[in-house]
């Protein structure tokens, strides 16, 4: 069977089949003159990401219903590997692994497992939480214990992903920053960087303090992140980085590509809990927040820089096409220049709560 790169999200796949150089007909989406490939010539790939699930029947203990799916949906919701309804997804796998299937028809048409999810011995060495969960984290490091944790990171496991997750980016990069600005003139460049540590609050990346700048990647997610009111004045600093630098990105804990994993099942018991994490560092801040509700997040970020790292990039929830950065040493970058802006209106979308 022909399959197009249009068949997939995942950009793995689609780098593999734009390889083979061969444009055509796809018989699976329908797409047309696309990058084409046979499914045999996936499907070794694909055995790789198949071997970490198990049929739930072939199991000798029972298995918890939420760790149960069909093929199909284990790989379309735990990896976002296909662009394709469900029912063309079981179509697409059975052919790109039929030897697969002749060998272990359960594991296409029965519920699957990862075994190890349910292996408590394998998720104390192999977890980041090892045989807790996140919310049980946040819970003990905001309310109960703060520097000698019962409920753990496991900081080596988590340092081995740090490889998948690093971005670097290059001198010259620019970023931005925001200072509302009381009167019509521009704010100097000298004024823009991060407040010094008599005057800083305590912020996602960093405890109170320690400072930290700050930055996003456009002018729109600086504008949207500074919270400001109509008619405020806003000096917009911009930053260029002095020299690379290499940063943890947030933005990428759950979506990595699983076919650029060393150990696929590894990662698959740690995918929930990092989805977790990517959501704490970029949910978005309220009025009522404390400072204990950056206690999680610093944990994290405080071991990041531990490891040399210079600083972190995470979702904006405020304007989903931007991200934000944090970077630790502000050194490494140089206001080059403000321009003032105003704001003149604000838009508000909306929706009910329901509280039943």
């Amino acid at each position: 069977m022909i399959c197009c790169e249009n068949c997939f999200n995942d950009q793995e796949i689609k780098n593999i089949i734009r390889s083979y150089k061969k444009k055509g007909n796809c018989e699976v989406c329908g797409s047309k003159d696309s990058f084409i490939c046979d499914t045999n010539l996936l499907s070794d790939i694909f055995d790789e990401l198949l071997n970490i699930y198990t049929p739930v029947s072939m199991l000798d203990s029972p298995t918890p219903i939420k760790n149960q799916l069909m093929l199909q949906e284990a790989l379309y919701r735990g990896w976002n590997v296909f662009n394709l309804e469900s029912e063309n997804i079981q179509i697409l796998i059975s052919e790109i692994c039929q030897e697969k299937l002749k060998d272990i028809p359960e594991l296409f048409n029965s519920p699957v497992t990862i075994p190890e999810l349910a292996d408590v011995n394998y998720l104390i060495e192999h977890s980041i939480l090892y045989n807790t969960n996140w919310e049980d984290f946040v819970d003990e490091i905001k309310y109960k214990n703060r520097f000698h944790l019962i409920n753990k990171v496991n900081l080596g496991i988590l340092s081995r992903f740090f490889e998948y997750f690093s971005v670097t980016y290059p001198k010259g990069e620019n970023f931005f920053r925001a200072r509302q600005t009381e009167s019509s003139i521009p704010l100097p460049p000298e004024q823009m960087g991060a407040p010094p540590k008599e005057k800083n609050s305590a912020g996602r990346a960093n405890p109170k303090g320690i400072s930290v700048l700050y930055l996003s990647n456009d002018l729109d997610t600086t504008i949207f992140e500074s919270r400001a009111r109509v008619f405020d004045y806003l000096t917009i600093g911009t930053f260029e980085l002095k020299k690379d630098i290499t940063i943890i990105s947030f933005r990428a804990l759950d979506t990595v590509s699983p076919f650029l994993l060393g150990d696929i099942t590894e990662y698959a018991i740690n995918k929930e809990n990092l989805s977790k994490i990517s959501h704490e560092i970029a949910k978005p801040l309220r009025r009522r927040d404390s400072d204990l509700d950056y206690l999680p997040t610093q944990y994290l970020t405080e071991f990041i820089k531990s490891k040399g790292f210079d600083g972190i990039e995470y979702k904006s929830t405020i304007c989903p096409e931007g991200y934000n950065l944090a970077v630790f040493d502000e050194t490494k970058l140089n206001c080059i220049g403000t321009k003032l802006y105003e704001i003149t209106s604000l838009k508000y979308d909306y929706e009910e709560v329901n509280d039943s």
